[in-house]
């Protein structure tokens, strides 16, 4: 009998390797090492804009009134007009009857030669608002504008804010030694409030309508002037601060300038109504014409 012969078994298959392969081909094309990278369109901050300009300025001898605005915002800056888009300066000057007709944005260089109007700006740098400039940068404009009106010797300069207001008061009373005055007159019956009114709490209100309160005070606490602790908020309008200037050669120069303050006459700028946007540029033009005629008004510091 013949033995059987052992199984044959077979070698085992080699194990396929897990890498890639080079090609053989020369003309193949080799294989990417890296991750394809999606593509993403730049952000607007990271595209390069073209730098913009601060608004020029518009003086002349003897103005009855120089406006100051704070900065240029982006649009006026692109378009080199004053207050453009929905801002309530132009409308407010004629509702108060310093110019015979509504003007444009467009026509702001004429104001200096048909009403003896000009414009300005506290800071020249533009910005996209308010928040983006520091109160050192308010207080760094301060004395290029004294520099303005020595130039031109306005009768009135008309502050269009009260927090550029803070920052010229506080330069001149630290920088220069001269006293400005918190508040001005309460007693001038001027509807002026800081900010918008607030509901108060039930709480609150029980607590306010426990007191009893003398007529007058009811009237100063309707008209946002004295607050429940006696407190005394800004009052807009005819500040306590004037300039004056040696006397010209000839005598024909203005010999002092008043400062007056505006609300902010910017549309984004929900409170106050526009009705009161317009009372202070009435009270403006009163003012404007009584010192017109020789009439003195009286503030408590000089520069």
């Amino acid at each position: 009998m013949n033995p059987t012969p052992p199984p044959t078994t077979s070698p085992p298959a080699p194990r396929k390797s897990k890498r890639r392969q080079a090609p053989d081909s020369a003309d193949a094309p080799a294989a990417s090492s890296t991750k394809r990278s999606r593509s993403r369109p730049p952000s607007p901050t990271q595209e390069r804009q073209p730098e913009l300009q601060g608004l020029p300025t518009y003086l002349a001898p003897n103005l009855d009134v120089l406006f100051l605005g704070v900065n240029a915002g982006v649009p006026a800056a692109q378009k080199q007009r004053y207050f453009v888009g929905g801002n309530h300066f132009w409308k407010c000057l004629e509702r108060g009857g310093l110019t015979d007709r509504l003007y444009t944005p467009d026509e702001d260089y004429l104001l200096p030669t048909t009403h003896k109007l000009g414009l300005t700006t506290l800071v020249y740098r533009p910005t996209v608002g308010l928040s983006c400039l520091s109160k050192a940068e308010l207080r760094r404009g301060v004395p290029a504008l004294l520099d303005k009106l020595a130039h031109s010797r306005p009768r009135i300069l008309c502050v269009l804010g009260k927090a550029m207001w803070d920052e010229i008061a506080f330069t001149v009373s630290n920088a220069m030694g001269v006293e400005v005055p918190a508040c001005p007159d309460i007693e001038s019956g001027r509807k002026q409030i800081t900010s918008a009114p607030t509901t108060p709490s039930p709480k609150k209100r029980r607590a306010s309508s426990s007191g009893s309160l003398t007529p007058r005070q009811a009237e100063k606490r309707r008209a946002g002037i004295e607050t429940e602790k006696g407190k005394k908020h800004f009052v807009y309008g005819l500040q306590a601060l004037k300039v004056v200037y040696p006397p010209s050669d000839d005598g024909t120069e203005h010999r002092e300038t008043l400062f007056y303050v505006t609300y902010n006459p910017s549309g984004r700028v929900a409170f106050p109504t526009i009705a009161e946007r317009y009372q202070l540029f009435v009270e403006l033009k009163d003012i404007l014409e009584r010192v017109q005629q020789g009439g003195a008004e009286s503030v408590d510091s000089t520069l």
